[in-house]
């Protein structure tokens, strides 16, 4: 039986291992990090991905930063000149990791998932986590040349070489029939 946590504490939790190490934290980057949480490191949510412009994208986990926003759980800063969101822990934040629950189990993978992808930016998350979504949900993603073909079609802004050492960095995490 899979155990689901609570997915308010694992927002706020990330958000603090972000700030922790001294890694920005976005709203792309946000997603690419819960979903590789889920796929990666087998931390369950309730939160549902499909693929989307930018890789795998839940609706639900955008509403829940918005709302952790709203209530002061989360600060989310939009800087003009960069045209980019900062997401940090917010004045409230204490109080959803006190009324939440994750196990410690969930705290050392999120603390693993931060130091093996916190220090990427949002496009190499973007490549990475569509890669282990074509793998997982694609039938076409279940050889290598397979893989790196659709991504490249999907994906045309990266080039074969980002692919391919996207594909060397990921393929510890990825499973070829």
């Amino acid at each position: 039986m899979t155990h689901y946590q609570d997915s308010h504490a694992v927002i706020a939790t990330i958000a603090q291992e972000m700030q922790r190490s001294k890694a920005s934290l976005g709203r792309t980057k946000f997603q690419k990090l819960v979903f590789l949480l889920s796929e990666l490191f087998g931390v369950k949510t309730d939160y549902q991905f499909r693929f989307y412009t930018y890789g795998p994208f839940s609706n639900e986990l955008a509403g829940d930063i918005d709302y952790l926003a709203r209530i002061d759980v989360l600060d989310s800063l939009f800087f003009e000149d960069k045209g980019f969101y900062e997401i940090v822990p917010g004045k409230a934040f204490t109080s959803i990791k006190d009324e939440g629950s994750i196990d410690d189990e969930a705290n050392r993978k999120i603390a693993e998932l931060i130091a093996s992808f916190g220090k990427k930016n949002a496009s190499e998350l973007e490549l990475f986590s569509t890669l282990v979504y074509l793998n997982k949900f694609d039938e076409i993603g279940r050889d290598v040349e397979s893989l790196s073909k659709k991504t490249r079609e999907l994906k045309p802004k990266f080039t074969d070489s980002q692919v391919k050492d996207a594909l060397g960095a990921m393929k510890p995490h990825l499973s070829f029939a």
